[in-house]
């Protein structure tokens, strides 16, 4: 619900500035989740893909029953773009469930 004289994609980067002056060493992968065992990886593809490039999805599968885990992974090409994409995709709904998205944190 843009209006016509604000260019959604600075609005992405003024938000991801912001985000970045918060976490200064963010990284460019994200988690993803509450997944709905129906989203795919390009269906992920399609729902993040306007926030910057994607180089990287990786959807958990279980490996018992080759289902998915309901979470994925997603690496963008910068910092920038996985700011934008957490402003604007973190609790909205994709496949019936509202997603959950934030910055991956390395295992421990």
């Amino acid at each position: 619900a843009f209006s016509s004289d604000v260019d959604p994609k600075s609005e992405f980067r003024k938000r991801a500035q912001k985000l970045r002056n918060l976490h200064p060493n963010m990284n460019s992968k994200l988690y993803i989740g509450n997944l709905s065992f129906n989203t795919t990886e390009d269906g992920l593809r399609d729902a993040f893909g306007q926030f910057g490039n994607i180089t990287d999805v990786y959807v958990a599968m279980d490996r018992e029953t080759g289902r998915p885990r309901g979470f994925a992974f997603i690496t963008f090409s910068s910092a920038d773009e996985a700011s934008a994409a957490i402003s604007s995709m973190d609790g909205t709904e994709l496949d019936g469930r509202n997603l959950k998205v934030n910055e991956a944190k390395p295992k421990v």
